[in-house]
């Protein structure tokens, strides 16, 4: 899962780089705030953040799509104009990580250009 801060312009762009990493590190909080511990969550780039789920496979859509959604509302809560767009990638026999973090960053633009504070989801084939 790749999720993108969507920013308006009345973010924190406009008061400059301390205020911004303030939002990253409430960003990463948020997200935090949603993840299981045995998942990973890690800041990928810029204002990316990449977050992977283990679950079973028959739960795993299920599971990524409800943490999805509340990692966008979470994000939503912090306010200051930041929301996010969320791309979801299923990994499947045959994938790649680099393949799997390619499909999820390509979903996530995809959220961005449909409205952003979206989520679209993509399975990788097999």
């Amino acid at each position: 899962m790749a999720s993108g801060l969507d920013r308006s312009r009345a973010g924190p762009d406009r008061l400059g780089h301390d205020a911004g990493d303030l939002v990253l590190q409430k960003v990463a909080a948020a997200i935090r705030s949603v993840v299981r511990a045995n998942d990973i969550a890690g800041r990928w780039g810029g204002d990316e953040f990449v977050i992977c789920v283990q679950a079973p496979a028959a739960h795993v859509a299920g599971l990524t799509r409800s943490m999805a959604e509340r990692v966008v509302e979470a994000v939503a809560a912090i306010g200051e104009g930041i929301g996010c767009s969320v791309g979801v990638s299923l990994f499947r026999a045959g994938g790649s990580l680099p393949e799997l973090l390619a499909q999820a960053d390509r979903a996530m633009l995809r959220a961005k250009q449909s409205g952003k504070n979206r989520i679209v989801e993509n399975q990788l084939s097999s």
